[in-house]
């Protein structure tokens, strides 16, 4: 048995090196279930992870860590981030905020009790955590919407906006791995946001009282003046990350998600600015609309600059 996952560990480090990731997974696998409590099966296991994680099978990466921690007590700093990263995914990939949370803020812990988080370049376990915490606070910022227009809207409108700054600069975090996968991964997901958020606001627009405003047409489109930067923001971010896909030569799916919402954003953003264009108004009317409109209705677009 010895003998036979020494043979199956081998052959998944070497078509690991070679870029067989969902093969070598499956020869991790083959070792471990050779002698699951040799020293072996544990570098196999916490190395079947690291794959399972890349390969986004987050379900299977959060079973098997949960296996390694349950066998394993005493594990080492990195591979408890390992563990802790897995599960905080599998747990998001099910929308179990409370226990991804958990497990990103013990990870955290053990980041900074070790100073991992000091380098300039972070190791890539540590930018899943980082990546992880940026979904959890996407996932945060979605559960505020705005249609029924809440009562206490500039309130919610702000939380949103600061979920959506740190989760900016969680994602950032992980781009700091120079990983060209989950930077491209990490760009997408900033993109999302500011999208996203731009999507919320217009559907808020709908849901707007303005009666008794001079011309509901105007203010209109004062406001989607206001909000247009948000798909700026997105389509920057997008851009940025499609670069360095080009010149890392990535090509996940990842990828071709962001060139696909790139085209939709600059369609969005043409559609935006012909609505603008088509009001009888002057820029200046549309911004002295936006400081009626704020003091009248409080509605009041991000004011914090991301980080």
């Amino acid at each position: 048995a010895a003998e036979a996952q020494l043979a199956w560990h081998r052959a998944a480090g070497a078509r690991d090196n070679a870029g067989s990731l969902a093969m070598a997974a499956d020869d991790f696998a083959r070792a471990i279930r050779c002698g699951e409590e040799s020293v072996l099966a544990r570098d196999a296991r916490v190395r079947r992870i690291r794959l399972l994680v890349f390969l986004e099978r987050w379900g299977d990466a959060g079973e098997e860590a949960r296996r390694l921690r349950l066998g394993q007590p005493n594990l080492s700093a990195i591979e408890a981030i390992v563990v802790k990263g897995a599960i905080a995914l599998d747990a998001l990939s099910r929308n179990d905020l409370e226990i991804a949370a958990r497990e990103i803020e013990n990870a955290r812990t053990v980041i900074e009790e070790n100073q991992f988080d000091a380098a300039a370049q972070l190791q890539r376990d540590v930018a899943v955590v980082y990546f992880a915490l940026g979904e959890l606070r996407r996932l945060r910022g979605e559960q505020l919407r705005f249609v029924p227009l809440p009562s206490n809207f500039a309130e919610q409108l702000e939380n949103r906006c600061q979920l959506l700054l740190d989760a900016q600069s969680a994602y950032s975090m992980a781009m700091r791995a120079y990983d060209a996968h989950w930077s491209v991964m990490a760009g997408y997901r900033v993109g999302q946001l500011y999208e996203d958020l731009h999507r919320d606001l217009m559907e808020m627009l709908k849901a707007v009282d303005l009666t008794g405003m001079n011309d509901k047409q105007l203010f209109e489109a004062a406001l989607r003046l206001r909000y247009t930067i948000l798909l700026e923001k997105a389509a920057t971010s997008l851009e940025h990350t499609l670069a360095l896909a080009a010149r890392t030569e990535e090509d996940s799916n990842w990828v071709m998600l962001a060139r696909r919402a790139l085209e939709n954003l600059h369609r969005a953003m043409a559609d935006e600015r012909a609505a603008i264009t088509a009001v009888p108004y002057t820029r200046a009317q549309l911004m002295q609309a936006l400081d009626e409109l704020g003091a009248r209705h409080r509605v009041n677009g991000p004011q914090k600059q991301p980080r």
